[in-house]
């Protein structure tokens, strides 16, 4: 039981600091003029489902992209 609840903690902190870093980027590209809502994020929706190239996103939203897509691959990977 005590290695169940080891593993749960340790689980929980990964998906705390994912979330704590997540908000660090959004507030990073909001302080650099990226409009955090609908409108401002929709050149990045649209570069990770491939409307758009990634190359033409701001640095923020270049960072988000680049951030996403390596989760995007490591899920991938896990999955083959």
């Amino acid at each position: 039981m005590r290695k169940f609840d080891g593993a749960r903690s340790a689980a929980g902190l990964a998906i705390e600091d994912f979330v704590l870093k997540g908000r660090q980027v959004l507030l990073q590209a909001s302080k650099q003029g990226v409009q955090v809502n609908q409108e401002g994020m929709m050149p990045l929706f649209q570069a990770l489902h491939g409307d758009i190239a990634a190359d033409t996103l701001s640095p923020a939203l270049k960072q988000m992209y680049d951030e996403i897509d390596k989760l995007r691959r490591l899920e991938e990977a896990d999955m083959t």
